[in-house]
């Protein structure tokens, strides 16, 4: 009755510095040991091997060793840490069976104690505390208490700028082991932070491509390689389809070890993503630099053809100023050495390598700037969207509007459907070349990227289009002219048509009419159709738009009546005084709130006065 963990963890605890005391006690729980010193001086495996006896045994050793550890952890100011004593002592943990409930508590004080010391080393900026933590933490085995989302915070954050740590801790946490805590996005207020699977995901892609200070890689082939395709697994998985800058990063360690096509296909989904961005240009053409000179180089001319932005650009130029030199483009290759160091100068940054090669080369001097670089742009990267295109699905849109002053036509690209099996749509501006060749109320395929924000590349006409059932159509019905404008009444229902279809038309009220029509996007947000083309039918019968009705009067409390489906308003009402049997006269006119005709009385006629007497 007296051999349990309640009576045995005390006594080791209180007496582990009693040299006979201690020794008692492990020996009263069957361990070979004549004190506790001389039980921690075992080898590792034997300490586990021992206490592992019975649970009691263990249970007892563990709270004690965790004791052990709370003495060289320090207080919660650091003070009288012993870095190296607590780590051998925490390290003798990995030899218990850590499957029991009271192992996994004791167990998760443990690790709790290294992540608030290595806080503490952060804070302290002792980089090499964190990583003599890290040496000892990866010798966990994955599923243990060491392996949680606060470990891989603590040191994804102390070990920063250790891009040789990070790949060690990525290595042993697992890119692809994640739990369903570690995707959960952060939030602070109204602001929302990536989660620390993304943001490990990305500090591991840029440790893998780092460079030591005499410009060799850190990560070895062999790692890059193998971590390549296990990230790429990552990202291609539901949870990750919207880290984009992770995608991209990625696509840049494809290319370089060699894995140009897969990088290809990673890289022209960022690009159609940022289509106006001269980085992106460039990494989409440098994947295909070992392949195609011409294709590298038009896709690197692309970039710049369409970027604004000198200073995400300025890699870019100093690229183009290295292929024009070797083009024999002389002048132009001057013009951008002359831009990259105007920048450069300007925000005070150290001279670019490619810009000092330059001037001292004979061409330099020998060569004026040339003042048509942006015209040679163009002109040598005519096929890039063409090149980039066949890497990117045919997508369905439609051309919704048109300004021809500015040059510019609204379209409207399918991004598939919901649960509803309602149409998904982003509205996206064209202009240049590509909506010379759109036609206001037609569908088309192009190639687009998965965030389909942009067309790219051929284009052709796709009358036969899915969305074409949402966008197109034809109408039927009676006119509702107003003004100058009508509504068609019908099928679809209330499809506008604009003065200019209705000007010398001699369309008459409530006349039949039909024709083609197309959706528009309204101020309300909200689509709406209208007429694209229209025919005039039977012309209305005086019945069909004006006619009396005659019947008893039934009133409402606020004022109005009916006769049969006719409504009287609370005037006219007024004005047939005693009479419960009226005629009116009543026009046809459409109520919006219950989206049909109906009939509203305008004139009171005659009608018999009720005998109150």
């Amino acid at each position: 009755m007296l051999y349990t963990v309640d009576i045995a963890r005390p006594l080791l605890i209180g007496l582990k510095a009693d040299y006979q005391g201690s020794g008692m006690i492990l020996n009263w729980l069957n361990i070979g040991a004549d004190s506790w010193a001389t039980f921690l001086g075992l080898p590792p495996e034997a300490i586990g091997a021992q206490a592992e006896q019975d649970d009691v045994a263990s249970e007892a050793v563990l709270w004690t060793l965790y004791d052990e550890l709370k003495r060289h952890a320090g207080d919660d100011q650091g003070r009288g840490l012993s870095l190296e004593r607590f780590v051998q002592t925490l390290s003798l943990f990995r030899y218990f069976d850590h499957s029991s409930s009271e192992a996994r508590e004791v167990l998760a004080y443990a690790v709790g104690k290294l992540v608030h010391i290595g806080w503490g080393c952060r804070k302290a900026k002792n980089l090499r505390g964190v990583q003599y933590l890290l040496q000892e933490a990866v010798q966990w085995p994955q599923g243990s208490m060491m392996h949680t989302g606060d470990v891989l915070l603590m040191f994804s954050k102390g070990l920063l700028d250790d891009a040789a740590s990070i790949i060690k801790l990525a290595e042993w946490y697992g890119p692809t082991e994640y739990s369903s805590m570690d995707y959960e996005e952060k939030k602070d207020g109204d602001k929302t932070y990536p989660s620390l699977a993304q943001s490990f995901t990305s500090q591991y892609l840029e440790a893998l491509m780092a460079q030591d200070r005499g410009g060799q890689p850190i990560a070895t082939v062999e790692q890059k390689l193998r971590s390549a395709n296990e990230l790429q697994t990552l990202l291609d998985s539901g949870r990750c389809q919207s880290w984009k800058w992770e995608s991209y990063k990625l696509g840049l360690l494809l290319t370089d070890i060699g894995l140009f096509e897969q990088s290809r296909a990673r890289l022209a989904n960022i690009v159609a993503s940022e289509p106006r961005q001269a980085w992106a240009w460039a990494a989409y053409g440098r994947a295909w630099k070992n392949d195609s000179e011409e294709m590298y180089e038009q896709c690197l001319f692309k970039g710049l053809s369409v970027s604004n932005d000198v200073q995400t650009a300025l890699s870019v130029h100093e690229e183009a100023l290295q292929v024009f030199a070797k083009e024999g483009m002389f002048g132009h290759a001057r013009a951008e050495a002359e831009l990259i160091e105007s920048f450069r100068a300007e925000h005070e940054w150290k001279p670019s390598a490619a810009v000092e090669w330059a001037k001292s080369e004979e061409w330099y001097r020998q060569n004026e700037p040339s003042d048509d670089c942006a015209e040679a742009y163009k002109r040598l990267s005519k096929d890039a969207e063409d090149i980039l295109a066949d890497m990117l699905p045919w997508t369905e849109f439609y051309a919704e509007w048109e300004d021809r002053d500015k040059g510019i036509v609204g379209i409207v690209i399918s991004a598939g459907y919901d649960k509803t099996n309602s149409l998904i749509a982003n509205r996206e501006l064209v202009h240049g070349s590509l909506a010379d060749r759109l036609e206001v109320g037609r569908c088309y395929r192009g190639h687009c990227g998965p965030e389909k924000k942009a067309i790219l590349g051929k284009v052709e006409e796709w009358p036969q289009a899915e969305i074409s059932k949402f966008f197109l159509g034809n109408y039927s019905g009676l006119i509702d002219i107003i003004r100058d404008f009508g509504f068609v009444r019908g099928k679809p229902d209330n499809v506008w048509v604009s003065p200019t279809l209705l000007k010398g038309l001699n369309a008459k009220q409530y006349q039949k009419v039909s024709g083609s029509c197309r959706r528009v996007f309204r101020k309300d947000k909200s689509w709406a159709w209208e007429a694209s083309s229209i025919e005039l039918g039977e012309d209305p019968a005086a019945e069909s738009f004006e006619r009396v009705f005659e019947g008893y009067l039934d009133v409402a409390r606020k004022g109005f009546g009916f006769i049969d489906d006719c409504f009287v308003p609370a005037s006219l009402v007024d004005l047939a005084g005693r009479r419960s049997y009226v005629r009116v006269k009543a026009k046809k006119s459409w109520d919006s709130k219950k989206n049909h005709w109906s009939w509203s009385a305008f004139e009171l006629l005659d009608g018999e006065e009720d005998d109150w007497d």
